[in-house]
């Protein structure tokens, strides 16, 4: 009975240790991951040779922290494969990756993970992000969500397909994406919801055997979006695209408690205080300082309505400034700096069209 009573004592730590690190997510901040010890591909053992700190930050990403499976190995290729060809662009590209966020605190690169996902799925279009990288088009081509089934065809089953095509014409556009198994995968995928009959009979029954409704897991788990969210102009980005403003929850007065971080990353909805919660979380676990800021709003001597945004406070030249940070007035961009909070505050009324107001702290996570 020993080993189940150990089992059991396991499952409810593991329970109680769940329940803590749900309630509390701004704990932090992180502290880097370690790279994964190897062995590495040997095309990715020259790109090590000839650029150690990208290969160690390639290490540091959480898909190598289990080891290598038979897909990362192939995208590790690629991207060797890539910077042998240009290395020039690859470091131009990898040193301003490098500098968003804070290397020393954050778990790893996120712009780098972004290119290693995109590696994984498609070279041609890894080489065109590195040779005119844009942080805006990297996340864009990578952060993509893909909707219904896709399909898993194995080279051997793509080749069979594509024989079972009559057009010659049809054939050669095929085979011509061959070495990018998944963009031939949805090009096969959509002629055959098109048009099933282009196909035999035994290609038809492949087709329908490998489609399967992918799980968007690498944004399912809440703990592990937050670490990715780790500077300001990542933040932005994902909640300019990602976050609806919740209109029913909009409150008078002092706003309600903000609804844990957790909760908006699994809803992507909420009012602006569940967002500027959910910033100065993400924020805080990657190193910065941060404190969220209420702004409440006097209109005809009655206040009528508030504001919430996250507040980035840095060091520049010996003293402070501060931008706001999740603003909805102000989708996918950090507005500032500022020289003090209370300019922040006056520059929301403002906005507002209010010149009467007062501020507070709210009580985030």
């Amino acid at each position: 009975m020993m080993p189940q009573y150990n089992t059991f004592l396991k499952l409810v730590a593991t329970i109680l240790l769940h329940s803590i690190v749900g309630a509390c997510a701004s704990l932090g901040p992180t502290k880097p991951n370690d790279p994964f010890a190897g062995p590495y591909p040997d095309k990715f053992n020259q790109l090590n040779y000839e650029n150690p700190l990208l290969a160690k930050e390639v290490g540091k990403l959480p898909e190598l922290q289990d080891g290598i499976s038979d897909s990362e190995a192939k995208a590790l290729e690629r991207l060797s494969d890539v910077y042998a060809e240009d290395p020039e662009s690859f470091d131009k590209a990898f040193n301003e990756m490098y500098k968003i966020g804070k290397p020393e605190v954050r778990k790893y690169c996120t712009p780098l993970q972004a290119l290693f996902w995109l590696a994984q799925k498609d070279i041609e279009e890894t080489r065109g992000q590195l040779e005119y990288f844009h942080l805006e088009s990297l996340f864009e081509a990578s952060w993509e969500v893909q909707e219904g089934p896709i399909l898993t065809l194995s080279e051997q089953e793509a080749k069979k397909v594509i024989n079972s095509v009559k057009s010659d014409e049809q054939k050669n556009e095929y085979y011509a994406f061959l070495d990018r198994i998944e963009v031939l995968n949805n090009l096969i995928l959509t002629d055959f919801r098109n048009n099933p009959n282009i196909f035999s009979q035994e290609a038809r029954k492949i087709i329908t055997s490998s489609q399967y409704v992918k799980e968007e897991l690498k944004w399912d788990d809440p703990e592990n979006v937050i670490d990715r969210l780790n500077s300001p102009e990542i933040f932005e980005y994902w909640f300019a695209r990602h976050w609806t403003y919740h209109h029913s929850k909009r409150w008078k007065g002092a706003p309600p408690k903000a609804q844990p971080a957790y909760t908006s990353i699994k809803k992507r909805m909420g009012v602006c205080h569940d967002l500027a919660n959910l910033a100065c979380v993400c924020l805080k676990r990657a190193g910065y300082e941060v404190t969220g800021l209420n702004v409440y709003f006097k209109k005809r001597d009655v206040f009528g309505g508030a504001h919430s945004v996250c507040i980035l406070i840095e060091k520049e030249l010996d003293k402070k400034v501060y931008y706001r940070v999740s603003d909805r007035t102000d989708f996918g961009k950090v507005k500032g700096p500022y020289e003090s909070i209370e300019e922040v505050a006056k520059d929301i009324a403002g906005y507002q069209g209010v010149k009467r107001y007062t501020t507070g702290r709210p009580g985030f996570d």
